[in-house]
């Protein structure tokens, strides 16, 4: 059987099963899709994922008052005054320190246990 007879026999049975063809090169084709689609949100997410890494540098650090308590998320018992963010300013090699207010907070104090929210 030579490279002329394979060819042949390969035309005659496309022509003969053209909806099987037609199905398995669909299949192919949504296959190729699905892959590409895949590694490019991969991709994307990962450079998503980067660019919020890297927007906090790699010689910054964040210091947030507070505690982590078990199943409350974070606590916080106190918050940071003009003294605590001198005392960090005096750190060797701290170059800037930027005081950050987020969010507003609630206090409820009962039985001389206070909680914030």
């Amino acid at each position: 059987m030579n490279l002329q007879d394979i060819m042949l026999m390969s035309g005659r049975g496309l022509s003969q099963r053209k909806f099987r063809f037609a199905l398995n090169l669909l299949g192919i084709l949504i296959g190729c899709m699905a892959v590409t689609g895949l590694i490019s949100m991969t991709q994307g997410l990962n450079d998503l994922v980067g660019g919020q890494l890297e927007m906090f540098g790699p010689n910054n650090i964040m210091i947030m008052p507070g505690s982590l308590e078990m199943g409350a998320g974070l606590i916080a018992s106190e918050s940071f005054n003009w003294k605590d963010i001198q005392t960090v300013q005096r750190v060797p090699n701290i170059h800037v320190v930027t005081p950050v207010m987020a969010g507003e907070m609630c206090s409820l104090t009962k039985q001389g246990e206070t909680r914030y929210a």
